[in-house]
């Protein structure tokens, strides 16, 4: 029995899953936002290991966009990326 999911057979979600489950791939990883098992196959988005699921992609929202790039605030996108700056009027 595993001892992370109290299961004789791991499905996709635990970690220690390492096999093919009812017609799912091997688990590659797991989507950085919303955690899901993403498996050998399924269309994602990569970068630097991390991994996007096809779902997040879709219903990604500025917010969860600057959450996932480290960002606190808006203004440091305006400023930084996009060449904004603070003045007084």
């Amino acid at each position: 029995m595993c001892d992370c999911c109290n299961s004789t057979r791991c499905p996709p979600f635990c970690p220690s899953y390492e096999g093919r489950w009812e017609g799912m791939g091997r688990a590659m990883g797991h989507c950085a936002l919303c955690e899901e098992t993403l498996c050998e196959g399924e269309r994602v988005l990569e970068r630097d290991g991390e991994l996007l699921c096809e779902s997040c992609v879709r219903s990604l929202e500025a917010g969860d966009l600057l959450v996932l790039e480290g960002v606190k605030e808006m203004r440091e996108i305006l400023q930084g990326s996009l060449g904004w700056f603070d003045t007084r009027l």
